[in-house]
């Protein structure tokens, strides 16, 4: 009798592998640093917690802070470090649909300040490093970089359930949400 072959091939998708191997190693506190924002202390240790050597200790992560500390603030810096990462999904769940929209129009005002020669013609989108859509009637924000996509989809508590709800998610962020 012959040796039995016992090559396994991985049944992830090479996308998942490719995420996993990048996941935490864009800083939330350096994008925070590039928009021009000065993160007290606290908001600094919170945004550590998504680097990579402490993203796999918990699953959840609660950020129990008095009223004006500034948890929206570093949710927005936490976003874009995980959109700049390949393949990602980004789900932001708000209070109300005007919270929504701020988290929108701060996220896409940052990936535009870091990016300013994006490209926004979905009909070039392979032509360009880096292309960036959204469409904030959706709540959804796509960046393309060097052909790889990334997803941000945000909504209220009234809308998540069409806008979030059945999306494979690699981050997502309740905000002001009970």
């Amino acid at each position: 009798m012959g040796e039995l072959d016992l090559k396994r091939e991985s049944i992830t998708p090479k996308s998942v592998e490719v995420y996993q191997q990048s996941c935490g190693k864009i800083n939330p506190v350096k994008i925070g640093e590039a928009l021009g924002q000065n993160l007290h202390s606290g908001q600094k240790e919170l945004a550590s917690y998504f680097l990579a050597e402490n993203r796999n200790k918990w699953n959840i992560y609660i950020a129990l802070c008095s009223r004006r500390w500034g948890k929206s603030f570093v949710a927005d810096d936490v976003a874009i470090a995980e959109l700049l990462t390949p393949y990602s999904r980004v789900g932001i769940i708000t209070y109300g649909l005007d919270r929504a929209k701020e988290h929108f129009n701060e996220i896409l005002l940052g990936l535009n300040t870091l990016f300013p020669d994006a490209n926004t013609d979905r009909k070039q989108k392979k032509k360009h490093k880096v292309s960036i859509f959204s469409l904030q009637q959706d709540g959804k924000i796509e960046i393309v970089i060097d052909g790889i996509s990334s997803f941000l989809y945000i909504a209220s508590e009234g809308s998540f359930n069409t806008r979030i709800v059945g999306k494979a998610l690699t981050l997502l962020i309740l905000d002001e949400f009970w």
